[in-house]
């Protein structure tokens, strides 16, 4: 046991950098502005639990989601997401707005725009996505009892991964 040590993967020092001028036009990429977005950045499979998050966000008033759209950043994974029925339409509004597969930069500036970064994931390794957010100065949500917990770093609050009206309570916050 004293020759065992837990060695925390560490992220690339380009997270750890201040906004740049350039990051309003990157936003702009995608129709948001610094502050008036949320985040999520997985990729597009089950347990990354999506269908959760996306649920949350569908239960808070329009005009919340229209004045703050949920971003999801990520490229097409393994299984059928299932997403709920309202999901077309909120992507037709702008109010859910699915990027796929952006470079680090695309995504620092993505972090470091967000008013909040959330992670549902109910099955990961690590969660590399929470520790890179917050290596950004992202507010944190993410998935308790799980190993993303451990990836928070004892940051952000922490929500039951299933438990759909925690995810609203936490957007509302």
């Amino acid at each position: 046991r004293e020759r065992i040590h837990v060695a925390y993967p560490g992220v690339d020092a380009r997270f750890f950098e201040r906004a740049q001028a350039e990051d309003g036009a990157v936003l702009s990429r995608f129709g948001i502005s610094k502050g008036r977005y949320v985040l999520s950045v997985s990729t597009l499979e089950p347990r990354k639990n999506l269908r959760t998050l996306v649920d949350a966000y569908c239960r808070l008033p329009a005009e919340r989601r229209a004045a703050m759209p949920l971003v999801l950043v990520g490229g097409a994974g393994w299984g059928e997401m299932h997403w709920p029925a309202a999901t077309e339409a909120l992507v037709r509004d702008g109010q859910i707005r699915f990027t796929g597969y952006v470079d680090d930069v695309v995504l620092r500036t993505l972090y470091r725009g967000a008013a909040g970064f959330f992670y549902p994931s109910i099955y990961e390794g690590y969660g590399m996505p929470v520790t890179e957010a917050l290596a950004c100065g992202s507010q944190v949500v993410a998935a308790s009892g799980v190993a993303v917990e451990e990836s928070a770093l004892g940051q952000g609050l922490l929500v039951d991964p299933l438990d759909t009206p925690a995810w609203t309570r936490a957007f509302e916050q």
